[in-house]
C-alpha cells in the first residue's frame, strides 16, 4: 500500500495569497488522510470528478468491450476490475459516492495512484496547481495535481490525476512492449487475487 506522507507547511507570512496556500495544503491532507485511513475521501473530490464517478459507474454496467478499449488504461483498469469483483446487482447498489468508495478501497487504484506530497501550489482565483513530488527524493515528477476552490473548500480535481495516470500507464506500457488488455488482466489479477475472465471485458448480462 502506498504510504502518504504528512505535508511540513512553512511559516508563511500571513497574507491573503499565503493564507490560501496554506487552506490548498490542509485540504489536501484532508483528502489524503481520507484516502488511506477511511479509504473514502470523495466529499474531497471537485463536482467535475463527481460526474466522472458517475460516468465511470455506468460504464461499468453498459460499455462493451470495443468501446472500453477506446479508454485509458486506469480508465479500463477500473471498471474491469470491478466487474471481475462485483455482480451487476451490486454495482447497481452503487451510488456517486459508494462507488468512489469501492474503488479507493479495492487496491486497484492504490496501485496507480502515487501521490503522497505535493510542492507550492500556485493560486490563480479558484484555481490551484501544485506539482507532485516524487515518492522517491521529494522533487518534482512532471506531473501536476489542480484544486478548485468551491462553497466549502479546495476540492482535489481526481478526474484530471486519472487522465494524468493514463498518460504515464500508456508510456510504461509501450516501453514493457505489452499491450494494455495484457497490462490490465495482469494489474486486475495481482490486486485482487483473481483471474480476470472474459466476461469482465463486456458489461454485464
Amino acid at each position: 500500500m502506498i504510504s502518504f506522507l504528512c505535508i511540513t507547511i512553512s511559516c508563511f507570512a500571513q497574507s491573503d495569497e499565503a493564507i490560501t496556500v496554506k487552506k490548498v495544503y490542509e485540504d489536501f491532507l484532508h483528502y489524503n488522510s481520507a484516502f488511506v485511513k477511511e479509504k473514502k475521501g470523495y466529499h474531497y473530490i471537485d463536482e467535475g470528478s463527481k460526474r466522472f464517478i458517475d460516468t465511470l459507474l455506468q460504464q461499468v454496467l453498459t460499455l462493451p468491450k470495443n468501446k472500453l478499449m477506446q479508454l485509458g488504461p486506469c480508465n479500463q483498469l477500473l471498471i474491469v476490475g470491478t466487474r471481475n469483483l462485483r455482480t451487476k446487482k451490486q454495482v447497481q447498489d452503487f451510488d456517486g459516492e459508494k462507488f468512489f468508495n469501492y474503488l479507493t478501497s479495492n487496491g486497484i487504484l492504490e496501485s496507480v495512484f502515487p501521490i503522497s506530497k505535493i510542492g507550492d501550489p500556485a493560486i490563480n482565483s479558484t484555481e490551484a496547481k501544485a506539482p507532485i513530488l516524487s515518492l522517491f527524493d521529494e522533487m518534482p515528477n512532471g506531473n501536476f495535481i489542480t484544486f478548485y476552490k468551491e462553497s466549502d473548500g479546495w476540492k482535489l480535481d481526481f478526474a484530471g490525476v486519472i487522465n494524468d495516470i493514463n498518460k504515464d500507464l500508456t508510456n510504461e506500457i509501450k516501453a514493457r512492449d505489452k499491450t494494455i488488455t495484457e497490462f490490465v488482466n495482469l494489474v486486475v489479477s495481482r490486486r485482487t487475487f483473481k483471474k480476470v475472465t472474459a466476461a469482465a471485458w463486456e458489461p454485464y448480462k
